[in-house]
């Protein structure tokens, strides 16, 4: 790989998974570990939020991505730049809502 330079990664916002209770986060909490990637997929067809960003853990819905966050990723993404939205922390032992920690960065 010589004159491959890895990519810049920009950090645009650090969050917990929001919903995190109501959708599969807490049955496969075990299975995620930091460093793992998440998947997005922005959700202009809620009716809650027209910027809803849905987290994904391999094929699993997780929540989302909280509403006071999702603008600017949303509309990022919307536009074609490439996002990675990865898994800081993970705690069984946390309260529901802070029990998956992610970040979102910005691939330059």
């Amino acid at each position: 790989f010589y004159g491959f330079k890895p990519k810049k990664r920009y950090l645009l916002n650090k969050f917990s998974v929001a919903g995190f209770y109501f959708y599969e986060g807490q049955s496969i909490l075990d299975n995620m570990k930091r460093g793992d990637n998440l998947e997005m997929k922005p959700n202009p067809d809620n009716i809650e939020d027209e910027y809803a960003v849905e987290l994904y853990f391999k094929d699993s819905m997780i929540g989302h991505i909280p509403r006071s966050d999702n603008k600017h990723i949303f509309r990022l993404i919307d536009q074609g730049k490439e996002l990675v939205c990865t898994i800081r922390k993970t705690d069984p032992e946390a309260e529901t809502w802070q029990m998956c920690k992610v970040k979102v960065e910005l691939v330059g």
